[in-house]
């Protein structure tokens, strides 16, 4: 049971929804079929009993019975069985019974309507009830529980008590039960009909209820991965309005917390750029010094190295905290590529590493100057990554409205624990890494309403994803067949 009830908690809530009310239904269903079967026979079977037990009265109320001591249960036809025999015969086509028959206390059958019909459900029902029968007083009367007999029927047996020595039995016809049987199988569809009718309800119940809080979970993940911009949930009303409003005021909260953070960062990085480019001309002056004077100016030329990677750093700083507003356009990648190539050359020629490109006459729409510096970090990460005589391969795909970016590479992969830091801002495994590079692109990406993320392969290596939207303009194919057509004309 407890691992039954782990499984369970462990699907979606959606699933959880239909689970309950199913089972809640059909045990509520089966409980109420058999409740009503129950009831309908005990009422069935109690309006029997009263019409046997006044039919029996008032058979035996005309009956002399002063006879009955003459009858031997082993004896021979007499003149007193005969009579009897008579008497019962015409008493059972008044009364519609099966059978009558006269026993005695110790139950021996005296007087039967029908000897050849005397079988062992008669004696059967004769034992089991034995000890209710003997408890009888004189003119009362009980019945037994129905029973089939020979012929597929229901009947049951009336025993009245009418002497201290003598009974009356009968066998009295409850056909009318397999009609009450019936009502089991009309219960059961009946149940069966809730059943179905909860499920559709329950799914419309359940996605009712399930659509706002997958909402709401898609907008804390929206601002858990840092976009403040992420539309508030609509039509969400209730106790998850409270929740909605809650996740909206922490989404303001941390934009507003971010940006002070930001706005610190420029202010510092703005306030180091200026002492860094006096110290830049300072170092330069000493350099033209020192090459006048002869002397060696190594120590000048690494000191200016070391500027210039902290003027890199500054500017990393500045462009996360207030990057240039997203000016989107339609973009050709085959052409961006194409200039990032020429750009990466020298470190693709180090490594022996081609790029293999694969696009559709699709355009994406996207800040020029935000692609290109996403593209040329994600690219120049994959060589670093990518071992010797390698391939990269940047392929376009489209889907649905939207235009996918992928970066592929062959080197080691990501650290599974690493995948969702990654683009953290600060967080870097290299050992000299400033830890923006990514974090920039992700904020480049937001900038222009499209996602990033990662993805390690099976074998080796991983895969930058760029989803963007697509271009309204013309697909590349579309445009070129109109300019053709305008040649011709």
């Amino acid at each position: 049971m407890n691992y039954l009830a782990g499984k369970i908690q462990k699907l979606s809530l959606r699933s959880r929804i239909l689970i309950t009310f199913s089972t809640l239904v059909f045990l509520i269903s089966i409980l109420l079929s058999f409740l009503s079967y129950f009831t309908v026979k005990r009422i069935y079977l109690n309006q029997l009993e009263e019409q046997v037990n006044l039919l029996t009265r008032n058979l035996i109320s005309d009956l002399n019975i002063k006879y009955l001591d003459l009858i031997q249960p082993t004896g021979e036809k007499i003149l007193a069985r005969d009579y009897y025999k008579k008497e019962l015969a015409e008493k059972i086509s008044r009364s519609g019974f099966a059978e009558l028959y006269i026993y005695n206390q110790d139950f021996e059958i005296l007087v039967h309507t029908n000897l050849d019909s005397i079988g062992g459900n008669l004696l059967a029902s004769l034992l089991l009830n034995k000890r209710k029968i003997l408890n009888l007083r004189i003119d009362e009367s009980m019945t037994s529980e129905p029973f089939r007999g020979k012929d597929d029927q229901w009947y049951l047996w009336g025993f009245y008590r009418f002497h201290q020595k003598y009974y009356l039995g009968v066998r009295e016809d409850a056909s009318r039960l397999a009609e009450v049987d019936q009502l089991a199988l009309l219960f059961f569809l009946i149940g069966f009909l809730s059943l179905l009718i909860t499920l559709i309800m329950g799914w419309i119940l359940a996605a009712r209820i399930y659509k706002p809080i997958e909402n709401l979970v898609s907008f804390s993940r929206e601002i858990g991965k840092g976009n403040f911009a992420a539309t508030v949930p609509k039509n969400i009303y209730g106790e998850l309005a409270i929740l909605n409003q809650s996740l909206d005021k922490m989404r303001l909260d941390l934009q507003d917390h971010q940006q002070e953070k930001e706005n610190m960062l420029a202010q510092i990085a703005h306030e180091l750029r200026n002492p860094l480019g006096g110290i830049e001309l300072l170092a330069g002056l000493v350099k033209e010094d020192l090459l006048s004077a002869g002397q060696n100016a190594e120590y000048i030329d690494k000191i200016s190295r070391e500027i210039h990677t902290l003027k890199n750093l500054i500017n990393d700083y500045l462009n996360f905290s207030r990057p240039i507003q997203a000016n989107p356009e339609k973009i050709n990648l085959a052409e961006l590529i194409e200039n990032i190539k020429e750009i990466l050359l020298d470190k693709l020629r180090s490594k022996n590493i081609s790029i293999d490109s694969h696009f559709t006459d699709d355009y994406i729409r996207f800040d020029p100057a935000h692609l290109r510096h996403i593209l040329i970090n994600l690219i120049a990460n994959s060589i670093e990554a990518s071992p010797k005589n390698s391939l990269i391969k940047i392929i376009q795909r489209r889907e649905n409205e939207h235009c996918l970016l992928m970066v592929a590479d062959q080197g080691t992969g990501i650290e599974s624990d690493h995948l969702d830091k990654i683009f953290n801002p600060f967080f870097s495994t290299r050992e000299h890494g400033a830890g923006l590079g990514l974090a920039i692109c992700r904020k480049l990406c937001q900038e222009n309403n499209a996602h990033i993320w990662v993805e390690n392969h099976t074998d080796r290596g991983c895969t930058f994803f760029i989803r963007g939207r697509l271009s309204e303009s013309l697909t590349q194919k579309q445009e070129g067949k109109i300019e053709l057509n305008e040649k011709e004309n």
